[in-house]
């Protein structure tokens, strides 16, 4: 099970002492810490598999998957094979509601955040605002790859981090960086993980867990129809 909130509110707190500054909170030292460490790579574990988005009628937005948080869309494709989805801007899909009329085969969609109601309140989960707005409700209208986000620790949220087990190690120091600099302002601890060697060897081992040479462009085969074009130079061509 990876590392838990409580254990690294307890990492944090050895860092500031048991009487620091009741102005800093240490819900946001743990999640600025993960989400931090999210973006030092694109770790092969954030990737997940093709996720079910399901169609509620006459509701213009479809809700992501509850850790997408500030993930990555790979791929987007709906369930019908005549149809397509194009991934744009928030205002590209309201100039498209506004402006084009309805096709049948082909979906406007673009990743927003929902308003606020209420200053008190943290920001939503965010969401795929979509045109022409779905008629109906479906399961499994689109299929969804994506990268996954920091799922936010907390009280009332998530309890354990989702990073692998072998990266709770990482964690912990990222936490006791941030807890450093909210109390004394001072980043090197921060900076010194991001150089560390240990962060090195993590992003290589992390880029070899699925190594893939891509795809071949001109080649002499490129013309051949047999040829799968998301083949690498380790596949044997048909006979």
């Amino acid at each position: 099970m990876a590392v838990s909130y409580v254990q690294l509110q307890d990492h944090a707190t050895l860092i500031m002492g048991e009487e620091f500054d009741p102005r800093i909170d240490l819900n946001s030292i743990i999640n600025e810490a993960g989400e931090y460490l999210f973006s030092t790579h694109n770790w092969a574990w954030r990737s997940r598999p093709p996720a079910s988005l399901n169609a509620v009628a006459d509701q213009s937005w479809i809700a992501l998957p509850m850790d997408f948080g500030l993930g990555e869309i790979l791929g987007l494709v709906t369930s019908e094979m005549t149809t397509s989805v194009n991934l744009v801007t928030a205002d590209t899909v309201q100039h498209h509601r506004k402006n084009s009329a309805q096709s049948p085969h082909s979906y406007w969609a673009g990743v927003v955040f929902p308003a606020q109601e209420s200053l008190q309140e943290p920001l939503g989960n965010p969401r795929l605002e979509i045109y022409p707005t779905p008629t109906s409700d479906t399961d499994d209208f689109m299929k969804l790859s994506y990268r996954a986000g920091w799922v936010r620790l907390g009280p009332q949220q998530a309890t354990n981090a989702n990073v692998p087990h072998s990266f709770d190690n990482m964690l912990v120091q990222f936490v006791r960086a941030f807890a450093r600099y909210y109390a004394s302002g001072d980043r090197s601890d921060i900076e010194a993980i991001e150089q560390s060697r240990q962060l090195g060897r993590l992003k290589r081992a992390d880029t070899l867990i699925e190594p893939h040479l891509g795809r071949i462009r001109g080649g002499i085969l490129s013309g051949d129809s047999r040829i799968d074009p998301l083949w690498n130079f380790t596949t044997v061509a048909p006979s």
